[in-house]
């Protein structure tokens, strides 16, 4: 799971929003008894309920049952389009989600409702931010603080503003500024202390947890993790606490503790289970499958391997499918079943083929919208221009007329010969793509021929070659590197940024005296 998808989660609260109003009268009760009928009594119900609801799909049914939208009182309705559009967020409907929450500010503007507002701009600012739309995204936050602070006091409104403030840490992760996420995510933790929120709590541990685990503080970020198990547990956030665990998993795994990572992966996976969330499954299976083949426990590598293979193919998740293939690959190699491994190698390369093709055909489908689009616009301006010259003919005089065919035909040529280049750049682009994807294709083909097979090597050993030794992390990094990796795969396993990825490189080539990763893996198998 991303720290994307555990920043939109673990905003996720249920905050009691209409206390019992005090009985002014007799008179005023009889009125409000006979004003309120039990459909909507039914209604607000069913809206808590889905806004308390973890589960994003419970949450959009309860919401379904919910009649006449319009008739609801202004503060029960933008609740309905909040809940709305955060499950949608959490289904990665990203239309639909923004639909609901553009929704509920425009009803919270018009109905002064600070709180859903301030909630509902902290729901854009998450789904923008995961959309990589970092500026839209850190002023939605922005919005929403403004919000909080102009109701400093009132206790809803300061447990949200450890979410918001959280949520602007986390814009400074996604660009890499650990120092600033940590500052803000320190903060963060120190308001939720003081309003005593048990939940906010916890993911502020959490989020402490994954800025230290970037800047390489493994024993810090397993300390953090744990404090956040300690109130997310008392909290019952499924959400975050399957993050957590799974996230244990990969710290004691990096460690090389396989049995307590195994611990972590399960719970992750009970959890992930309750929530209904198959591609976590999928990934935490894959996880403890590739604990078990570390530690020689390879049947059960191979069940849990399978397991996570047939959850990929069942949710579709084909990067889970291409993983488990390499896992697969990995444990008949070990076996000694060689024809098995090469079989689950190909499986793996076609689905990587795949994954590369299907990013072409989007490159190619986007030119060729662009193509279409400018090609009608084209059409609609030469039949503009047309219709105009037919209309001053019929004023002109003979002589006019002649003038105004040939500027027709001028236009004519010109429109003519702008589509022709329109079409030629097009399939131009076409071609040049192809020969990239063909190119990629010889590369790839190449590498997997010439490429010697990457050796298991034992840190120690390889260290007692080098004069500086290399880091635990950097031996991870090198081998998956030398496995043939690429810089992307490589930091989806170990949860890093591409570019931490990168340093390590540089660190490892220097230390073995290498330029590149081919030269590494000879020096390996040399090794």
């Amino acid at each position: 799971m991303s720290f994307h998808k555990y920043v939109y989660f673990s905003h996720m609260k249920f905050t009691r929003l209409f206390p019992v109003p005090k009985i002014a009268s007799i008179i005023i009760l009889l009125i409000g008894v006979q004003l309120v009928n039990a459909q909507d009594i039914s209604d607000f119900e069913l809206i808590n309920k889905a806004y308390a609801a973890q589960n994003p799909n419970e949450s959009l049914n309860l919401l379904r049952q919910v009649a006449g939208v319009d008739a609801l009182a202004d503060t029960v309705r933008n609740k309905y389009y909040l809940a709305s559009g955060i499950a949608h967020g959490q289904l990665g409907n990203g239309d639909s989600s923004i639909y609901f929450l553009n929704k509920c500010v425009d009803a919270a503007v018009a109905s002064n409702d600070d709180y859903s507002l301030m909630r509902a701009y902290n729901s854009i600012g998450v789904l923008t931010r995961i959309q990589g739309d970092h500026e839209r995204s850190l002023d939605a936050f922005q919005h929403a603080e403004k919000i909080a602070l102009e109701n400093e006091g009132e206790l809803r409104f300061e447990e949200a503003k450890s979410d918001i403030i959280g949520n602007i840490g986390g814009i400074f992760y996604q660009l890499k500024d650990y120092f600033s996420s940590w500052r803000y995510a320190k903060k963060s933790l120190d308001n939720s202390f003081q309003t005593g929120d048990t939940a906010s709590i916890g993911n502020g541990y959490l989020m402490l947890a994954i800025v230290t685990e970037a800047l390489d503080s493994i024993k810090e970020s397993i300390t953090y993790n744990e404090r956040a198990l300690a109130f997310l547990e008392v909290a019952d956030d499924i959400n975050s606490l399957a993050y957590v665990e799974n996230n244990l998993g990969d710290l004691y795994k990096s460690k090389r503790d396989y049995n307590e990572a195994l611990i972590h992966y399960l719970k992750a996976t009970n959890y992930a289970a309750k929530l209904g969330d198959a591609e976590t499954q999928a990934h935490t299976k894959l996880s403890a499958g590739d604990c078990y083949l570390q530690m020689g426990q390879l049947a059960k590598a191979k069940d849990y391997a399978e397991d996570g293979l047939r959850i990929a193919k069942d949710g579709q998740y084909p990067i889970h499918s291409k993983n488990a293939h390499n896992l697969l690959f990995n444990i008949a190699r070990k076996k000694g079943n060689y024809k098995s491994a090469l079989e689950e190698k190909l499986l793996a390369t076609s689905i990587n083929d795949s994954l590369n093709a299907a990013e072409a055909r989007e490159r190619l489908a986007e030119v060729e919208a662009k193509y279409e689009s400018e090609k009608k616009q084209q059409q609609i301006e030469l039949l503009t221009t047309q219709n105009e010259l037919a209309a001053i003919s019929l004023e002109k005089k003979s002589r006019e007329q002649l003038a105004v065919i040939i500027g027709a035909f001028v236009l004519l040529v010109i429109g003519v010969a702008i589509t022709y280049f329109i079409i030629y750049q097009a399939r131009l682009k076409e071609k040049l793509l192809t020969e990239e994807m063909d190119n990629l294709r010889l590369r790839i083909t190449s590498m997997i021929e010439q490429t010697p097979e990457a050796p298991e090597i034992d840190l120690e050993e390889l260290n007692s070659r080098l004069v500086t030794p290399l880091t635990d992390r950097e031996f991870e990094v090198f081998q998956l590197a030398i496995s043939q990796h690429s810089n992307s795969e490589i930091a989806d396993k170990v949860f890093l940024s591409v570019n931490t990825v990168k340093f390590h490189l540089k660190k490892v080539y220097e230390k073995l005296g290498v330029a590149n990763r081919k030269e590494a893996l000879h020096f390996a198998v040399k090794s």
